[in-house]
């Protein structure tokens, strides 16, 4: 278990510098509230999509 959480920790934190990259300039443009409530509905969608996805895997 403890290799898996690491796995994740590293993704994470390599993320990190991608997202301040993106996110950043994207900010001065685009209110942070607005970005926010995007990228909600975004990992909604991902949420919804990977729930319909792993449940016909299932029952297939």
């Amino acid at each position: 278990m403890g290799r898996v959480f690491s796995m994740i920790q590293i993704i994470a934190a390599s993320s990190m510098p991608v997202a301040i990259l993106l996110f950043g300039p994207m900010a001065d443009v685009i209110s942070v509230e607005l970005i926010l409530v995007f990228s909600g509905i975004l990992l909604l969608l991902a949420g919804i999509i990977f729930y319909l996805s792993s449940r016909k895997l299932i029952f297939s």
